[in-house]
């Protein structure tokens, strides 16, 4: 009821609705009507309410909720069943949950806060209030050592999305970073479930710095507030992240990592720097000169020697 009543205001942008027009159309009491008008305002919808006029709805909060994200939404699959949390430890958690339960590719578990958020190896990701932390489940026809590949695809729709909502030349870190100006905005956590020949299930964990306090950043990052220095609608930005999301992946799936590598290469904030690179075994400074057609960043030493490197922990030097 709460969602036909938004889609009736949703027809009517500039103009009020009787109490009376609704209960008509819907079928139900005027007392029901107003219980839920209620219900949506504190929910967070501004709804201004004139004697003689109406209802007329002014502004949707800044919430992600599921109805409003799939309002526009122009996938076929990304997005189109979504759990949504106030707060929850972790959104890639849940995916993964509702992954071993069968839930279908697409899937997305999105929340407003984090407890226990999970970056990479085991660190946390700081998760407050106003940003974007989500979670979607992929069952991709993937070997598990393609999982790699997978993150740059999803680094390469997510430093699209946020240049195409806010125009913010954001770029990416290998192998799992996206910057502005500089400062890290955005980390990717891909988790699967694998057997040694394929992927059951990938799990694509996002956590983006959108209207972030800046009280509760942590030290070299930012938010896309602070950089364009006004507020972005995260739900516009979900939207379109869900969609360039469902763009590239069908792209991967059907013609491989090689036709998006260009693109990937192109937003790098890696390639052409120097770099200090720390594995599980090593540390290692060179200039970054490639990324090849399996994901792996080429680094040249200072020795001359070229290094293909896996996975790892980058730092920009210079």
């Amino acid at each position: 009821m709460d969602t036909k009543i938004l889609n009736l205001f949703r027809k009517e942008p500039q103009g009020y609705l009787s109490g009376e027009d609704i209960s008509r159309k819907l079928r139900v009491s005027r007392s029901a009507i107003w219980k839920h008008i209620e219900k949506l305002r504190e929910m967070g919808y501004d709804i201004e309410a004139v004697p003689h006029l109406g209802y007329r709805l002014k502004s949707i909060p800044d919430k992600m909720i599921p109805e409003e994200i799939k309002q526009a939404l122009k996938t076929h699959t990304f997005g189109k069943e979504i759990y949504s949390y106030e707060k929850i430890d972790s959104t890639n958690a849940v995916a993964y949950d509702l992954a071993e339960k069968g839930a279908k590719e697409g899937v997305v578990v999105i929340a407003e806060e984090q407890k226990k958020g999970k970056g990479r190896i085991g660190r946390t990701w700081v998760s407050p209030p106003g940003g974007i932390y989500l979670s979607c489940i992929i069952r991709p026809r993937l070997t598990p050592n393609e999982i790699e590949e997978f993150t740059l695809v999803a680094a390469l729709c997510i430093s699209n999305s946020i240049r195409d909502v806010t125009g913010l030349q954001s770029q990416i870190k290998w192998p799992n970073d996206i910057l502005v100006n500089g400062k890290k905005v955005c980390g990717i956590l891909t988790e699967m479930k694998a057997e040694i020949d394929r992927i059951d299930f990938m799990i694509l964990g996002i956590g983006i710095n959108v209207n972030t306090n800046d009280k509760n950043l942590p030290p070299n990052a930012t938010s896309l507030k602070k950089e364009l220095k006004k507020t972005v609608s995260r739900i516009d930005l979900v939207r379109k992240l869900l969609f360039n999301l469902e763009k590239e992946y069908t792209i991967f799936r059907k013609e491989g990592f090689s036709n998006i590598r260009d693109k990937i290469k192109t937003l790098s904030a890696t390639l052409g720097r120097r770099i200090k690179v720390t594995t599980a075994d090593k540390i290692y400074e060179g200039e970054a000169i490639d990324i090849d057609e399996q994901g792996a960043l080429i680094l040249r030493l200072d020795t001359g020697i070229m290094k293909r490197i896996l996975s790892g922990d980058v730092a920009l030097l210079r």
